[in-house]
């Protein structure tokens, strides 16, 4: 039985999903990737016109917040490209 990815495992490796149709996925964040694509069949299709991907979860921006550690680390997942494992995001 084939195991079915989430966008997220998708996004994570997207060089396995990139082909002539998808363009470069290289330089998408995870918001724009999202905006761009969803998963049909476990394959990349285009997304549908003016989508607004809701990201949980929701960290508060405040830096006296106890989480404000989680709500950056989820910026940087959401908004910098990255690939291969989470960790890839905060490497410079």
């Amino acid at each position: 039985m084939q195991q079915k990815n989430c966008l997220l495992d998708v996004y994570s490796l997207q060089h396995q999903y990139q082909t002539a149709k998808t363009g470069n996925l290289a330089n998408l964040s995870f918001l724009a990737f999202a905006t761009k694509f969803r998963l049909v069949n476990n394959k990349l299709a285009p997304q549908s016109k003016n989508i607004v991907p809701r990201v949980f979860p929701i960290y508060s921006s405040n830096p006296k917040s106890p989480n404000f550690g989680l709500y950056c680390k989820y910026q940087l997942l959401r908004y910098k490209p990255w690939t291969i494992k989470e960790e890839n995001a905060w490497v410079v």
